[in-house]
């Protein structure tokens, strides 16, 4: 193994207690690049996604819960900075507007909301 990553406190993602245990049964993992900069793009059954530096893993571009009855199975980092969730038992492919800015997860906030640190869109 060369590298690793997963949801913890070093990376600012544990402290928010619904993305850490959202992180159950991962099914996507892939590297992306946007801007120069590279990235992994994961997502997992228990309803996890996010959007990763790569090979620095110290924070989260976008992170969210975004509800594992969904079944998230795969995501995309659009060319717009935006990132699309395809869930297969939701029938749903969405697109979250991360590209509003840095993610910054806080305690308190809810599950299936994207979090920038700024603002907080539904």
């Amino acid at each position: 193994m060369s590298w690793a990553w997963a949801p913890s406190a070093a990376n600012g993602l544990a402290d928010l207690a619904d993305l850490a245990a959202a992180w159950s049964n991962p099914s996507d993992a892939k590297l992306a690049e946007r801007g120069g900069e590279k990235y992994l793009l994961t997502s997992a059954s228990g309803g996890f996604a996010a959007v990763v530096p790569y090979p620095a893993g110290d924070r989260a571009y976008w992170a969210a819960n975004v509800g594992g009855r969904a079944n998230p199975h795969s995501i995309e980092l659009l060319p717009d900075g935006n990132v699309a969730v395809a869930a297969s038992t939701g029938g749903w492919v969405r697109i979250y507007t991360a590209s509003q800015g840095q993610c910054r997860p806080r305690a308190g906030t809810t599950s299936s909301r994207f979090r920038t640190g700024r603002i907080c869109c539904g």
